[in-house]
């Protein structure tokens, strides 16, 4: 079980293009979410804090510049691709991804403060260990390693990240 930090995982113009993106989506009276409650597991759904979840569709410019830059450095491609939009108080307790042979979280917050919480947490050779969001950082967990993250407090931002989820190896991707 283990994690790798990409840094800089999009480029400058790519990274302009998805936070514009992003943004609208969520200001856009036409999005539809589902949310953490209807959408994950039972047992990860602790509290009642929402968290919206967009998938993105393969036919949007966002969906096609994420899946090229994961094909370019990642050499592989996600199964899915959806847009998070963590409210205040939110999070997802400890749990692994065992549906997906790896996952990946790319933040894309400008801007975070460690008092607005959201941080992620993962176990390593039975340790913690705590990454800050970071703008456009990619974090890629692999092996079904425990992780979570903590709740975002009251005072918090919108916290916005960009999840996939990458197939096994004999897994059929579109």
């Amino acid at each position: 079980m283990s994690y790798k930090k990409h840094f800089n995982f999009l480029s400058k113009n790519d990274l302009d293009f998805v936070t514009k993106e992003v943004k609208n989506i969520f200001t856009s009276p036409l999005s539809t979410y589902k949310t953490n409650i209807t959408h994950w597991k039972p047992n990860i759904v602790h509290n009642k804090q929402t968290v919206l979840i967009y998938q993105l569709s393969p036919k949007t410019t966002i969906y096609n510049l994420i899946l090229k830059t994961c094909k370019e450095k990642l050499k592989k491609s996600p199964s899915f691709i959806m847009v998070y939009y963590w409210t205040s108080g939110s999070y997802i307790p400890w749990h692994e991804d065992d549906h997906a042979s790896s996952a990946g979280t790319l933040y894309l917050n400008e801007s975070w403060d460690l008092s607005w919480g959201g941080l992620y947490n993962c176990i390593i050779k039975e340790k913690i260990e705590t990454i800050t969001p970071t703008y456009n950082l990619l974090v890629e967990q692999f092996d079904g390693m425990p992780h979570s993250t903590i709740p975002t407090t009251d005072f918090a931002p919108i916290r916005t990240t960009i999840q996939m989820f990458f197939p096994f190896k004999n897994s059929f991707i579109q």
